[in-house]
């Protein structure tokens, strides 16, 4: 059987959302080789390949990383806050890692406070994969949405 590859390149913002899970609205990709969000921006960019074969091998990827800077504030508003997702995600997926390209140690210190013992990587390590990616929005615009109230 052939089967017939792809790629395709998929822009997301705050409004976007594919994946219920009970209350929440996230994306959900499978065989993502790359991401990218726009610098500051509720944007981000996915590339992904197909078709998507599901076996045991699979991985599956919890997405923490935000438009901001990887400043400890940017990533605790824009990523960690979702951490009930992640609580959720967990036990659907057992073996679910998190992906991150922050490389900052307090993303473990945060991990390890709060008893998150999910494997970290710094890079998708299997092509064939589903990639979870949190709600999208940027601490600069909620902070200047409440000071115009």
């Amino acid at each position: 059987m052939n089967s017939i590859l792809y790629t395709m390149e998929i822009k997301l913002n705050s409004g976007s959302g594919n994946y219920i899970l009970e209350d929440d609205i996230i994306n959900k990709y499978e065989n993502v080789i790359s991401y990218q969000y726009a610098h500051c921006k509720s944007e981000l960019i996915l590339k992904c390949n197909g078709p998507y074969i599901e076996t045991n091998e699979n991985d599956i990827y919890i997405v923490l990383d935000s438009p901001g800077e990887d400043a400890l504030i940017h990533w605790i508003t824009e990523c960690f806050t979702f951490n009930p997702i992640l609580i959720k995600l967990t036990e659907i997926y057992p073996n679910i890692k998190i992906l991150t390209t922050n490389t900052k140690k307090y993303v473990k210190s945060i991990l390890k406070l709060f008893n998150i013992n999910n494997e970290i990587c710094n890079t998708i390590q299997k092509q064939n994969n589903i990639c979870f990616f949190l709600p999208l929005h940027r601490l600069k615009r909620k902070m200047r949405q409440n000071y115009k109230k």
